[in-house]
């Protein structure tokens, strides 16, 4: 497999567990809870800067990549 498809399929999914991880921080009023999935949430924003950084570094536009809607 060939190592720009793995890391825009990479970028995807962290880009799609940010969005998740910060829509459930908003929804829960547990605030122990909330704070927990905040953090996960800016662990998985990292990795997006990583795999987007990855890329850019091949001459590829990240920002061409767009998450899933569905999900």
């Amino acid at each position: 497999m060939d190592i720009i498809k793995i890391a825009i399929d990479s970028l995807k999914d962290e880009l799609e567990a940010t969005i998740i991880y910060g829509r459930l921080a908003r929804m829960y009023r547990h605030k122990p809870i909330s704070k927990k999935l905040i953090k996960i949430a800016e662990m998985e924003s990292r990795h997006v800067r990583f795999w987007s950084d990855f890329l850019r570094r091949r001459g590829y536009d990240p920002s061409r990549i767009k998450p899933s809607r569905l999900k």
